[in-house]
């Protein structure tokens, strides 16, 4: 159940994965999102273990963005040691291992929700996740391009804003900043782990970040993010306001709703 207190500060930390991505959203009344698990089984409820008191088990949301096993992977394990109150998700569907032992964790989740475009979901006075995209609801809309289908949101808390983009390619970052009035955003998670496949000039000029993060396991074997991508970032916002996991290690952003500072 989420709690509602009027609060001032919003943590958002991008976890350091081998794999993949995680993101763990906490207000300062203790209302708390994460959003995907990475590709390790235990690594991102190890890392949730660290950050929140041994006595504090709780997670109001778990948003898992697409099937793939590097978003995945570590939900499972969230699910079995932290008491999660919603899970949220597109229905989307994935023959791996890792999917289909998801798939019965939240069989037996009581409060298991579709998203739809347009969904908002509060966390406190003057926090909000709004959803931007979510392409190919349901077992029975099946997308090709399971990265290109991720579930967007924009995290608002009062002026400061993180667009959360999970793994989309260019077709969807065109779309929404040709559909989307007004897709700025302080903050941009940068799509695809930073992949050449996305971060395009189009995007970027929509969103006009103050700062932008790299989500990108240490252990990945695809090359992420790519040199091309990185230096566009660079362009933009200047390399002092690219955060990359990979080699900061998890990448905590905090903002009062009108400041925004990263936590060392």
């Amino acid at each position: 159940m989420i709690r509602d207190n009027d609060s001032s500060h919003l943590s958002v930390h991008f976890l350091q994965t081998s794999h993949g991505e995680s993101i763990f959203i906490e207000t300062s009344n203790g209302n708390r999102v994460l959003i995907d698990g990475g590709g390790d089984a235990s690594q991102v409820a190890d890392t949730l273990g660290k950050i929140l008191p041994f006595w504090d088990r709780n997670i109001d949301i778990v948003l898992l963005t697409h099937p793939d096993t590097d978003h995945v992977g570590g939900l499972p394990e969230v699910l079995h040691r932290f008491r999660v109150g919603t899970v949220l998700h597109s229905g989307q569907n994935s023959s791996s291992n890792t999917f289909t032992t998801w798939s019965h964790a939240i069989q037996e989740h009581e409060n298991t929700i579709l998203v739809w475009p347009g969904m908002h979901i509060g966390l406190d006075h003057g926090t909000i996740i709004e959803v931007l995209s979510a392409r190919c609801v349901g077992p029975e809309h099946q997308c090709a391009d399971t990265n290109d289908a991720s579930i967007v949101t924009m995290l608002r808390h009062r002026h400061v804003s993180f667009l959360l983009t999970g793994d989309i390619e260019r077709s969807t970052e065109v779309r929404l900043a040709t559909s989307i009035p007004n897709l700025r955003a302080t903050v941009l998670k940068a799509p695809h782990h930073g992949s050449n496949t996305s971060s395009t000039e189009t995007l970027i000029n929509a969103v006009e970040p103050v700062a932008v993060v790299v989500a990108a396991g240490t252990a990945n074997r695809y090359g992420h993010p790519h040199p091309e991508v990185i230096e566009r970032y660079n362009t933009t916002v200047g390399q002092e306001r690219v955060f990359r996991t990979d080699q900061l290690g998890t990448v905590e952003l905090r903002t009062d709703g009108e400041r925004l500072w990263m936590v060392r």
